[in-house]
């Protein structure tokens, strides 16, 4: 039962880890796109007209907000939970699940090796 809920919590964890790299990926091309749309509008090519309104249907198939509030449940079902860990704990947790680093680099940030990383988040 126990080795169950604890490969749900890092599942759920993964998953949240996914949808952050998958937000920050969309965001960025989302940005790329409303870059490019407002250079078109004002260039006066003829054609512009045209790929405005192909960007501006991938935006809109994008649907970042599905996975925003995916994300954002997700992340306050456990926020709650890893603030009850130790300071260290928590900043492993948040580096790695959230902010995708890397547990070597957590690692030379909080003076741990990495497999006393990797220990820490099993």
């Amino acid at each position: 039962m126990e080795k169950e809920r604890i490969e749900r919590v890092k599942k759920d964890l993964r998953e949240l880890k996914k949808h952050v790299h998958l937000i920050n990926t969309l965001l960025r091309r989302k940005t790329q796109y409303l870059l490019r749309i407002d250079t078109l509008r004002k260039s006066h090519r003829i054609k512009a007209r045209e790929e405005i309104e192909m960007l501006e249907e991938v935006l809109a198939q994008m649907n970042i907000e599905k996975y925003i509030e995916r994300a954002t449940n997700l992340e306050k079902k456990y926020m709650t939970k890893i603030k009850k860990l130790s300071i260290t704990d928590q900043a492993i947790i948040i580096d790695y699940y959230i902010n995708g680093l890397p547990a070597w680099k957590i690692g030379l940030r909080l003076d741990y090796s990495e497999d006393g990383i990797r220990k820490r988040l099993t």
